[in-house]
């Protein structure tokens, strides 16, 4: 399950931020032990009000992250990391960084997965048309090679890091889903993530409006017992009809 900690909710989740810093701490260690001068667990970006997209399990576990930024202010390429010509700035490009997986996952490629398509599901809602992905040159061949990452690179590599380029289109949303195995992307909302996290398991029943009301009209009309009953529960649920329609339309009867 996705939720999204930006500068509006921020506040409700310091405890939360608290682990996710620990995990970002030795995820960055473990980075630079292979690639040498690397990634730092924080910055001065996460100063800027990033919009972190984070993974739970169904306890409320931190399965992994990664931070969104806006490139018309600053980034990370724009402290050239990895080096480009020309700072890329736009208001429909935004910037995927501090990208980790808890390495205790059961299934971390799942979860890269599911990540960057809540993160391109997210930007694509915000009107954002292409994401640039800074990765370790592990991840990068691990979804590259897949077909699931990039239609480009900007830069050259350093400090063990790539940049690749992601559009944020419904195309590569489903194919992230599909070969990750994911039913539907699920975002919490955060009264649901922070209910999750406090009850360390209690997963959020998400409301199906539509679903549910059909539902009762139905019980309603099976557990009749008398012919007025029925048809009671009958004009009900046709009265109602214009909700439990796909593409409701209000019918006003003189």
């Amino acid at each position: 399950m996705l939720f999204v900690v930006d500068a509006l909710n921020r506040h409700l989740f310091s405890d939360l931020l608290d682990r996710l810093q620990d995990m970002r701490t030795r995820a960055c260690v473990a980075h630079t032990a292979v690639y040498g001068d690397g990634v730092t667990p924080s910055d001065e970006l996460d100063e800027q009000d990033p919009a972190l997209v984070i993974c739970l399990d169904d306890t409320g576990g931190i399965l992994g992250c990664l931070r969104l930024l806006p490139t018309t202010g600053p980034h990370m390429l724009s402290t050239a990391t990895p080096r480009t010509d020309a700072p890329l700035r736009s208001a429909q490009l935004w910037e995927a960084s501090q990208l980790f997986i808890d390495p205790q996952a059961d299934k971390p490629a799942r979860v890269t997965c599911e990540l960057l398509a809540g993160a391109l599901d997210y930007a694509r809602a915000a009107g954002v048309l292409d994401l640039v992905v800074l990765l370790d040159p592990a991840a990068d061949h691990a979804l590259s090679a897949r077909g699931l990452l990039r239609y480009d690179y900007t830069g050259r590599p350093e400090r063990g890091l790539v940049a690749a380029l992601m559009d944020c289109s419904e195309k590569r949303i489903a194919r992230l889903h599909e070969r990750a195995g994911l039913t539907a992307q699920m975002f919490l909302d955060t009264d649901q993530a922070l209910r999750l996290i406090r009850s360390g398991g209690q997963a959020p029943r998400i409301f199906n409006f539509r679903a549910d009301l059909r539902a009762y009209c139905d019980e309603q009309i099976a557990s009749a017992i008398t012919a007025e009953e029925r048809a009671a529960a009958e004009a009900l649920r046709l009265e109602l009809a214009y909700l439990l329609d796909e593409h409701p339309q209000r019918l006003y009867h003189a």
